[in-house]
This record gives structure tokens, sequence and C-alpha cells, in this order.
């Protein structure tokens, strides 16, 4: 073979570390890794949530309810026994609370409606035979109602009952809203022995488009001063409990 045919090229030797080098420049060449980035870039979601709120107010002015409304729990204790003891509608009211409007004399309330809740009674230690056990009795309405009576009579050697809880019948004019101009209508009965502590839960409405009622016969009420009536009337059996009172 004629050693003139071929050519010996001599290839400047390199370091291995600059030969790695160059080959991880080439990788990293923007024109040969432009593609490749795009390929792997994750995809943007659009984020999804709710904008800014606007902080313009309504083009019109929005509904509000005006009268003032309030959920209360108002506690009394009976000062003696009560037999079917009737309580009224303008009871309640003034139970809610009211002003003196004539010195010595009358107490306007600050209440225009109510709806009861519910009527817990704490009965007070008692005596088997007494005739004075805790109950609470609706009214009837019409001739719809079922003739209906609770006994919870207590035997003898025992000196506490139980606590007694009710509610106004379903479908009951009691069980709704009722206004100032049935004052005089009887919502419960009330039976207890003395001692006793009673809880009325109820929701009540400010004096707005219905006028509240007025008691008279207050011998002790200054003019302008708020007071919380007893829930059976002027000079009743149940007193108020942690809020200003007269008689």
């Amino acid at each position: 073979m004629d050693s003139n045919r071929f050519v010996r090229v001599n290839y400047p030797k390199k370091d291995p570390q600059e030969f790695s080098r160059s080959l991880t420049e080439q990788k990293t060449d923007s024109k040969v890794m432009e593609p490749v980035l795009l390929a792997r870039q994750p995809r943007m979601r659009a984020r999804r949530g709710r904008g800014k709120r606007s902080s313009r107010a309504p083009s019109m002015p929005p509904t509000i309810d005006t009268v003032v409304t309030a959920h209360q729990v108002l506690r009394f204790t009976a000062t003696s026994a009560a037999a079917s003891l009737n309580i009224t509608l303008a009871n309640i009211l003034m139970a809610c609370g009211g002003i003196c409007t004539i010195v010595n004399s009358t107490v306007a309330s600050v209440a225009s409606s109510v709806k009861l809740h519910k009527i817990t009674i704490w009965p007070a230690s008692t005596t088997a035979g007494a005739g004075q056990n805790a109950e609470v009795l609706w009214p009837e309405l019409g001739n719809i109602t079922r003739d209906e009576s609770k006994s919870t009579a207590i035997p003898a050697g025992v000196t506490v009952s139980d606590v007694v809880m009710e509610r106004p019948p379903r479908a009951s004019q009691v069980a709704f809203w009722n206004s100032s101009g049935g004052g005089g209508s009887t919502l419960f009965s009330l039976t207890c022995p003395a001692g006793s502590i009673v809880d009325v839960d109820l929701t009540w409405t400010l004096r707005n488009n219905i006028a509240g009622v007025t008691q008279a016969g207050y011998a002790a009420a200054a003019l302008g001063s708020f007071y919380y009536a007893r829930l059976d009337g002027v000079g009743g059996k149940f007193l108020p409990l942690g809020v200003p009172t007269t008689n």
C-alpha cells in the first residue's frame, strides 16, 4: 500500500474538562434549546375566582327593614302561688319594657307586636296535694282546639317536680305574630307554686307603624323613666328579675 495516499492530521489535544464544557455550551445554545423550552413550558391557566368587588353604591337604594326587632328572654319569679292565671298580649308587651308618660300613673310600652317561642317554668318546692303544680295552658281556638290538660301531681314525700317547658301549638294564633290591636286577648295561662322561676322566650318589634299599649295604676312611676312591667300586670304575682320595675 502506498503510504503517500494517506494524510495524517494532528488534532490539538484538549483537556477533558474543556471538552465537556464545550458540549454543554452547545446544548445550552439558545437556538438549539428554544424549541425544547417552548415545548416543555407549562400551560398558564386562567385564575378562577371572584373579580374585584366594586366599591360603587347601587344605582338605587336597596330595600331595608326599618322596624327594629329584638329577641329576648324575660325572667320572672312568682312572689305568690298562681292558679290558672291568664297572661294577656298587653301584659307581654308591657313586660318587654315601657316609658312612664304620666307621673305616678301610666306607662306606655315600647313594643308593638310580639311572637312567643317558648315558656319554661322551674317550680319551687311544694308539698303534696297543695294544688299548685307547674303548668302552662294555651287558649282555645274557636272550635278546632282539642280539650287538653296535663297533670304533674307530686307524690307525698317529694318536694321538687321536673322543669316544665312548653311551646305554642303549631298553626295556632299564639304561634304567630300578635300586635297591640289584640291587647286584651289571652296568650296563655300559668299555674305554679310561690318562688318558681318563669322564663318567657320571645321576639318583639319596636313601635313603628303600630301603636303600643298603655297601662295605668303605677303609683311609684317617675315621668320619663323606663320600667319592665310584671308579667301579669300592675301589682301582679310575677316580678321581673334583673331589670328596673315598679308597682
